[in-house]
């Protein structure tokens, strides 16, 4: 898929511009833009109708308005347009209450931000490799640092160096000014949101790496510790001090990014239980999952592993091998 015009690159075309480019290059640019167009007549396009937007997101127009019974009431100013007189106020009742105030943070309130900085272990310099516009080559000599983001990872130790090693590093990203005028930038990469998992942002740019990412997985699901159990041991053992939401977030994103994974793995373990001399063993055992009777499945090969978790039911069995075995 063409790779999509950021807005730091969009911002600088103008008409002057393209008129300096090549037609090769200028085609290069409209590729970029044609694409972008068409998502963004996409995402323009999309209602409560044809995507998971909420009907309140449309326009007013859009639906049709509701009809508001007015009260009848007996008495002077009863009548259709007449506002009813509001009563005295009685001596001895409250007054009115004042409105409530918003939830979350009030406006002039000091901000709170992370004020753990650990010291920097490592530097990673990221650079743009080729013009965003044209699509020349850049040299990385002439470039410049215009941002920078630190993540925090953990180095697994080797038979002769045991242990863990918290690594801080310390990410700077560049941008470089191609001979065509036009500036790039390295931009973190950010997926598509997965259709399991819409409200998740995964991107490069983040706070934990990936080594410490998966040991806050298997502490969650293998060690079956809490979230707070999570936070006491990387923050006393570690030196790691996380927040709960942060801890969640990590929980999340690893979800989503290993989402896209499932269905490989599902295909490469049952191409190789079809194959010549190949076996597949099930078995199931009970898994309690907040207080509701689960079950854990198991797939297994000579070189993969599978589990789910579900009810004891034949479906749950041919979801994952119906389309390869037949059934008996």
């Amino acid at each position: 898929m063409t790779q999509q015009l950021k807005d730091h690159s969009l911002k600088q075309l103008n008409s002057q511009y393209l008129a300096k480019l090549t037609p090769e290059e200028l085609l290069h640019l409209s590729t970029k833009l044609l694409h972008d167009l068409k998502e963004a007549r996409e995402q323009i396009n999309q209602n409560s109708n044809n995507s998971s937007k909420p009907p309140s997101s449309g326009f007013p127009w859009e639906t049709s308005p509701k009809t508001v019974a007015l009260p009848e009431t007996e008495g002077v100013g009863a009548a259709r347009g007449k506002p009813t007189p509001e009563p005295e106020a009685v001596a001895g009742t409250k007054p009115a209450q004042p409105a409530k105030r918003k939830a979350g943070k009030q406006p002039g309130a000091p901000g709170y931000g992370r004020v753990w900085h650990p010291p920097i272990n490592a530097d990673e310099h990221h650079y743009p490799s080729r013009c965003e516009a044209c699509g020349r080559s850049l040299d990385a000599a002439v470039s410049r640092i215009y941002t920078a983001y630190d993540s925090v990872d953990i180095q697994f130790g080797t038979d002769g160096n045991p242990g863990l090693t918290v690594i801080t590093t310390r990410h700077h990203l560049h941008d470089s000014v191609c001979t065509c005028g036009h500036v790039s930038r390295h931009i973190p990469h950010r997926q598509a949101p997965d259709p399991l998992y819409p409200e998740v942002d995964v991107g490069e740019w983040r706070l934990i790496g990936g080594n410490l990412a998966a040991l806050i997985v298997h502490l969650r699901l293998r060690s079956r510790l809490s979230l707070r159990g999570t936070q006491e041991l990387l923050r006393e053992v570690l030196g790691i001090p996380l927040s709960v939401g942060v801890l969640q977030q990590c929980f999340e994103e690893a979800a989503a990014s290993a989402s896209p994974l499932e269905d490989a793995l599902v295909e490469g373990l049952l191409a190789e239980a079809t194959a010549d001399g190949g076996v597949l063993y099930i078995d199931e055992t009970s898994w309690k999952e907040r207080g509701e009777a689960l079950w854990l499945w198991t797939f297994v090969t000579t070189l993969s592993v599978c589990f789910y978790v579900g009810q004891r039911t034949i479906e749950m069995l041919d979801n994952v091998i119906s389309p390869h075995f037949g059934a008996g």
